[in-house]
């Protein structure tokens, strides 16, 4: 049991971070609005889906423009305090690549009591850059009260350090909300490979 529970596990994490591989490839070709897209840094949480009371896993990805090098990334995540709670981070592979070290600060949202802020940082030694990819896993636990098939959005206000000495803001920088669907049956994810 506990071996199929880690390969569920494994799978919730490895999964989403394929889907955006293949999504990236699929539209790497770009068009005009694609192609100014490109030119700004990113740094995106991901979409989960699963039942009340259950683990979801999101991935915080970082999509850098070619020539920007970046020594710092922060992630100010603001969710409901009653649809979700947080568990754990570790590191994801483009920050354990850079051997950045990642910190996640919780506190309450001092602008709306109904809200928590979570502060997550991914910083290099000195000299060094954080390349494109996931530089972390946030796991939440989703209320056992959440109303089934809600979208619960996670905000996400970023910023950015560059590898110059002394660092500049890198400007601009983007960042997508993520989103967790609150779902009345867990996911099931196929094997790949007995799909065809």
């Amino acid at each position: 049991m506990q071996k199929e529970m880690n390969r569920f596990v494994f799978l919730k994490r490895i999964v989403p971070a394929a889907i955006l591989v293949v999504a990236g490839v699929v539209s790497s070709t770009p068009t005009r609005g694609q192609a100014e897209a490109a030119e700004t840094a990113r740094l995106d949480l991901g979409f989960d889906t699963e039942q009340p009371g259950h683990e979801v896993v999101m991935p915080l990805m970082l999509d850098l423009p070619e020539g920007v090098n970046v020594s710092t990334v922060i992630s100010a995540i603001t969710f409901p305090t009653d649809l979700l709670s947080f568990d754990e981070f570790s590191a994801g592979l483009s920050a354990q690549a850079a051997g950045a070290e990642v910190s996640v600060v919780e506190k309450p949202d001092d602008q709306d009591p109904e809200n928590t802020i979570l502060t997550v940082t991914v910083s290099t030694p000195q000299e060094g850059a954080i390349p494109s990819g996931m530089v972390a896993d946030l796991v939440f636990t989703i209320s056992e009260d959440a109303p089934i098939e809600q979208t619960i959005l996670l905000g996400n206000a970023v910023s950015a350090l560059t590898t110059d000495d002394p660092p500049r803001p890198v400007d601009p920088i983007m960042g997508k909300e993520g989103e967790i669907l609150v779902s009345a049956t867990s996911p099931v994810f196929a094997c790949f490979f007995y799909m065809h």
